[in-house]
């Protein structure tokens, strides 16, 4: 006989949970602590926990669970993209590059991400994932863009330390050339004997 790795009963007004293992086994994917979530352990996990909640409040479980796990992987990718898009720019805005027009097209994504976080709590999955998913390519799309800004405004550091490499270079080759091969302000002296 198999016993079940999961048990729930209504007690009360509340629903108890009843589980196999303690939340801080390898099998959830927990390193340490609440927070130390590791995804190779157990990518699913979270989805598991997820149901679990939606279960307990009384909501509709989907059918699809892979959908579900699909939507949550893009989401995080996109939370990911958007992080590393944003620090992309404040980066480049120290170096006085004009990036407004970049946030307005992160803004509209920003848009298109809240209405897909609708679609999914209305229970519309595929339009929710296909959301996320021009969301993302939209991030790639504007992420070229904020690489090829970053590169025009860094292009002129790279001018500027190269201008100021070569000129000392130029300046101490100069002043080489006259003390040691030039000779006029050199003068070598005489050789001495010991006697």
């Amino acid at each position: 006989e198999n016993p079940p790795f999961m048990l729930s009963w209504r007690w009360g007004k509340g629903l108890v949970w009843a589980v196999a293992q303690d939340y801080d086994r390898d099998w959830w994917g927990v390193q340490s602590g609440l927070f130390g979530w590791d995804p190779r352990k157990n990518p699913v996990s979270p989805d598991i926990v997820l149901n679990m909640i939606y279960y307990s409040v009384g909501r509709q479980l989907p059918e699809d669970i892979t959908i579900i796990h699909e939507i949550r992987m893009v989401y995080r990718s996109l939370s990911d993209d958007r992080e590393l898009l944003l620090s992309i720019l404040e980066f480049v805005q120290r170096f006085g590059a004009a990036t407004s027009k970049i946030e307005a097209r992160i803004d509209e994504i920003r848009s298109l991400e809240k209405e897909a976080e609708l679609q999914f709590e209305e229970g519309m999955y595929d339009e929710s994932l296909a959301a996320l998913r021009e969301a993302s390519a939209r991030y790639g799309e504007i992420g070229n863009d904020a690489m090829k800004l970053k590169n025009q405004a860094i292009f002129w550091v790279y001018v500027i330390e190269w201008s100021v490499v070569l000129s000392s270079c130029m300046i101490c080759g100069s002043v080489l050339y006259t003390l040691m091969i030039g000779k006029r302000l050199y003068k070598q002296a005489a050789t001495t004997r010991a006697r």
